[in-house]
Formats: C-alpha cells, structure tokens, sequence
C-alpha cells in the first residue's frame, strides 16, 4: 500500500505544483459476538456493528448439513438473518464475505463468521438532493457483451455496485463540466473534466461486463435520476463539493482501486481494474487542481472548502484503517499544499 499512497500523493501535489490473496490468513471461527436482528436495529453501518460477527440462520429443511462457508453468499444471507446493510456512500462501499463456517459448536443453526470487506466507491459520486444517486440494475443487454469468467454470485454483487457508481460518475462530470463552465474555468479544466466523464463511460462499461460474466446474464443500467439544477453555481457550494466528492472521495478511490489489483481472478478483472486505476489516479490530481483553480479566483470558497474537507476526511478516517492511512498520507499532505 505505501507504494500505491506515496505514488497517489506525488502525483496530486506535482500537479498541484503545476508539474496478496484474502484466504491466505482468514480467521478462525470461534471468539466472535453473535449479531442478531434485534441488536443490529439503530446501527447506519453494518461497520457500525462490528468488523467480523457470527450471523446464524436455520437449519436447512431438507435436514442436510450446512454449507461449507465457501458456498455461502454473505450478502444473502446476513440480509435474511440480520438486515440490510447500508452505507453513508451507498451500497458500491461495501461487501461482505463469509470468513469461515458452519461453527461446529451450534448444532441448532447454521453459524458463519461474516466480515464486511470495504472496497472502493468507484467513480465521482452523482449527489442529488443531498444523497448519492445510482440507477437500478436490469437484466438487459446494452451495455458491451459479458466479458469472460466464471459464475461468481458476490463478485457479481460486488462489480455491479462499481458499475453503477460509475454510470452515475458520467452524469456527475456532466455537471461539473457545466459548472466550470459557469464559473469561467480556463479551457484545461473544462477539456479535463470532460475526459473524465468519457473515461466513465469506460469504466462502466467494464464493470457491467464483468457484473455480467460473473453473474451469467447481461446487466445494464436502468433510468437515472438527473434532476438536479446546476442554474448559476455558487462558487462556495462548487468547492464544498469538489473537497468531498473530489478530493476525498475520488483520491480514496483511486488508492483503493491499486489495493484490488492482487485479488482479481481473471485477465479481464485484472485489465479493467489496471485502467480505473491509472484513470482515477488522473481523476483525483484534476480534482485538486480544480480546487487550486477555483479557491484562486473565488477567495471567498476558501474557509467552506477548508471545512467540508475536514469534514469529508474524518469520515474517512473512520471508515477503518485503510481510509485513516489515505486521510493520512495522501489527504492531509495535499491539503495543507493547497492551503499553504
């Protein structure tokens, strides 16, 4: 990871300047508190509740043992067990596993330790009305053919939440291409931004090509909401924005798309995840740059920039250790850059 965060940090702040596989060490099942329905009630976060708990459901009627955990979807069942997860950022942040299982001290259910594995929030989130905003996924062609792989059901999940963050990403670069615009950005910007909304597009459609394969059948995206107004920006909710949805959000994506790079399982998983990161890497150091721009020729955005970023990064901070270090040594160093 420092590899990957020091690269990040020096790519933003040049242009600031103008210039292992997850089986190898899985727990073991034994220690951990079990979750049930009622005590998982109030909680914004299954993270909220716990790193790893012992989700437990029935016994299966036809009186045969429980599945071994490896064929357990962890998503099906915690939501049948215990609820649904949700997520701040939506449900593209999170994904769950099953670690280990049956637990062989309960012989009246079947037990399994399941971790809630973070991954990234791919793209520049599309916030309408105060809320992140992705479009449903459908069974229906349209969007590239499946690429190769085999049927994976939570790898499905998983690439499906990408691919529909980075459907909502295309709209969410429409809007700031329209807001730079607005403000009288110099050209640079706007040609940036709107080379990062057609690199959304690529990457949504390899994500729903993977979502695809993985899932065997074709994936799309359905209808999204774009109804919110750009009329005449103001250039403090511009910057408040771009520090969270820019500078945090996509400078975390970009570090957490290089970390994915190990556990993909097929050449199309590991080609598609090489070119997110290489574009989302280009993606965060636009955002700064945007930002370095824009507090320049709008002084006033300068104190609402400054704390909605703090903002933005204590909620990465503590979203667990991965995103403290990228709020630490990447976040941190490029904002006190910028605000020197």
């Amino acid at each position: 990871m420092e590899h990957e965060l020091t690269a990040l940090r020096l790519g933003i702040l040049a242009a600031l300047a103008g210039c292992a596989d997850p089986s190898a060490d899985w727990p073991v099942c034994g220690n951990e508190e079990e979750l049930f329905a009622e005590s998982y009630e109030g909680y914004e976060s299954f993270d909220a509740a716990g790193g790893d708990v012992l989700v437990c459901g029935d016994l299966p009627a036809d009186g045969s043992d429980c599945p071994d955990y490896r064929e357990v979807n962890a998503n099906e069942f915690f939501e049948a067990n215990v609820g649904s997860v949700t997520s701040e950022r939506g449900d593209s942040g999170y994904l769950l596993r099953a670690d280990c299982g049956p637990e062989t001290t309960r012989a009246d259910a079947c037990c399994y330790v399941i971790e809630l594995e973070g991954f990234w929030q791919a793209g520049r989130p599309l916030v309408v009305n105060g809320r992140d905003t992705v479009a449903a996924v459908l069974a229906a062609p349209g969007w590239g053919p499946a690429a190769a792989g085999p049927l994976d059901p939570e790898r499905a999940t998983r690439w499906a939440a990408i691919a529909r963050a980075e459907h909502a990403s295309i709209a969410a670069f429409a809007y700031f291409t329209l807001e730079l615009l607005a403000l009288g950005a110099p050209a640079e910007l706007v040609a940036e931004s709107t080379r990062a909304q057609a690199d959304e597009v690529d990457h949504a459609r390899r994500a729903f090509a993977l979502a695809s394969a993985f899932a065997g059948e074709n994936l799309a995206p359905g209808p999204l909401n774009v109804s919110r107004s750009v009329g005449h920006p103001d250039p403090m909710a511009v910057a408040c924005a771009l520090a969270r949805e820019g500078c945090v959000a996509e400078t975390a994506s970009a570090a957490e798309t290089a970390l994915a790079i190990p556990h993909a399982i097929t050449e199309a998983e590991r080609a598609t995840l090489i070119q997110i990161t290489i574009d989302e890497r280009r993606h965060a150091a636009f955002a700064w740059r945007a930002a370095q721009w824009l507090l320049g020729a709008f002084p006033e955005a300068r104190a609402p920039f400054a704390h909605a970023l703090a903002e933005a990064s204590a909620r990465a901070e503590s979203s667990g250790p991965s995103g403290a270090r990228i709020v630490r040594e990447v976040v941190n160093p490029c904002g006190a850059a910028l605000l020197a």
